[in-house]
Order: structure tokens, then C-alpha cells, then sequence
């Protein structure tokens, strides 16, 4: 959990400079980690735990269910990464945020479904660059081996660690677009 905590503490550090930016205000790299600190701290780490422990049924949620109205589909809304944005922007607390920013998207159409099209974005992002690192690494293997033998946990290993990789980086984009997206909305 902890190391989700730093995560979500880069999205909401990223997504204050971005609300910033958009706001046009004097951009301050150190308010949002001070804003953090004295009064988002319980939100971050709520919003961080219930986004680490309902990632994968939020994850099947998204992908199979995504515009059925259910109690269980209505559950997994609750972690959401643009909730950060709006959380900063009007210093409430992680829940009213998820509330705000899930009628905010339901009523434009830029957003569809549960999440928004930044959702499939890094979803698609990461399988490209993991598996393109793994079909390099194949490569590289092949061309070195006599045998021509691969092993296959090699090969599980570099798409695993593409995967893990790649989400932090591709994860700031979409954290910024997110953040954007809900400023532009708000």
C-alpha cells in the first residue's frame, strides 16, 4: 500500500500543477505537495487504498460492464483518478470528489461509460510498450543462442517488468489529462 501512496502523491502533485496551469495561477511546483501535507493527507491515502483494492474488479468493471447501471458497477466508480483534480481544486474530501467528478463526466460528452477514454489509453499504451520490449528481448535472445531455445519465464519476466514500468510513466500523462479534463468541465 505504500508504495501506491507515493504513486497517488505524484497524481496529486501532478494533477495540482496541472489545475494550476489551467487556472492560469502562478504555478508553484511546492503548493500541492504543502497542500497535501496540511490538509489532503487521510484523502490521498483513503483514495489510494480503495484505488489499490478495487483495481481489479474496477479493471473487469470498465471493460465488460461499462455502461450498465448496477449496484456492483456503481461500487467499483468509486476509485477513480479524477477525483485528484477535483479534490484540489475544492479542498473536499476523496468521496464528495469521486461524486463530483462521476456527475461531471456523466454529463459531457469528451467522457463515456464508468471512466474516460484515458482509461483505454493507457491500458492500450502499456500492452504495446510491454509487449514491444518483449518481442524485442526475444529478438536479442534468438540472435544469441545456438539453440535457438528461449525460455519462456525470460520472456514472462521482461513483458512483467515492461508492464510495471511503463504504467508509472504512461500513468503522469494520463494523470495530467485527467486533470485538465476535469478543470475544463468544473
Amino acid at each position: 500500500m505504500h508504495v501506491h501512496m507515493l504513486f497517488y502523491l505524484v497524481n496529486f502533485c501532478v494533477s495540482g500543477v496541472a489545475v494550476q496551469w489551467y487556472f492560469r495561477k502562478d504555478i508553484q511546483l511546492c503548493y500541492p505537495l504543502k497542500a497535501f501535507i496540511t490538509k489532503h493527507f487521510g484523502s490521498v491515502a483513503g483514495g489510494s487504498f480503495l484505488r489499490s483494492f478495487m483495481f481489479i474488479p474496477h479493471f473487469f468493471v470498465d471493460l465488460f460492464c461499462n455502461h450498465k447501471d448496477a449496484c456492483c458497477c456503481n461500487c467499483c466508480d468509486l476509485p477513480r483518478g479524477d477525483a485528484y483534480p477535483y479534490l484540489y481544486m475544492t479542498s473536499s474530501s476523496y468521496c464528495p470528489s469521486v461524486r463530483q467528478a462521476q456527475y461531471l463526466c456523466k454529463r459531457s460528452d469528451i467522457c463515456r461509460g464508468n471512466q474516460s477514454t484515458n482509461f483505454y489509453y493507457s491500458l492500450a499504451a502499456r500492452l504495446v510498450l510491454a509487449l514491444s520490449s518483449t518481442l524485442i528481448a526475444y529478438w536479442i535472445l534468438q540472435s544469441n543462442m545456438y539453440h535457438s531455445i528461449v525460455n519462456p519465464y525470460v520472456l514472462l519476466g521482461t513483458f512483467l517488468i515492461g508492464v510495471f514500468i511503463t504504467s508509472y510513466f504512461i500513468d503522469i500523462h494520463v494523470d495530467i489529462a485527467e486533470a485538465l479534463m476535469i478543470s475544463f468541465l468544473a
